[in-house]
């Protein structure tokens, strides 16, 4: 088996999720950064962690999608996606790489990513309804991050 979406391409999430995921971000443009099986080992290629896109920047690294909540994006770019990823890891706010998507607005914006958040815990748990996992993947692919429940807004 082959999983659907590969590391580093520019996809969109859904719309609509299914009610154990109402608290997941959706309806917004995003970056593969990897499949369960990538992150973790084992064999699941269907769930995947991407980096959220807003306003053609990376704002924040989500988990579990199910690959039936992706769609390809008509725009790829491995290297753009690449040095957006690096900056965002690093936090470095000097970039000056535009990424137009599949969004409904059609414009392009300047991608300067945000800072990335640092001393979280490690998250190794299997993808469930508990909520999504926000973060970013430090040195080695690891996800550091934590779980945010219920509303973002909080």
């Amino acid at each position: 088996m082959k999983q659907k979406f590969k590391k580093l391409s520019f996809i969109h999430v859904c719309k609509e999720l299914p009610d154990d995921m109402s608290h997941f971000e959706n309806d917004f443009d995003g970056i593969v950064c990897g499949t369960y099986s990538q992150e973790y080992g084992g064999g699941n290629i269907k769930d995947y962690c991407v980096y959220k896109l807003e306003n053609g920047k990376i704002v924040d690294q989500i988990a579990w999608y199910d690959e039936s909540q992706i769609t390809l994006s008509d725009h790829q770019d491995r290297d753009k996606a690449e040095e957006m990823i690096e900056k965002y890891n690093l936090g470095d706010e000097d970039g000056d790489l535009n990424y137009s998507g599949n969004d409904s607005s059609g414009t392009e914006a300047n991608a300067e990513p945000s800072r990335a958040g640092t001393g979280n815990p490690i998250i190794s748990q299997p993808p469930s309804s508990a909520g999504p996992v926000h973060g970013v993947v430090g040195h080695a692919g690891i996800l550091t991050s934590s779980i945010k429940r219920g509303n973002h807004g909080v």
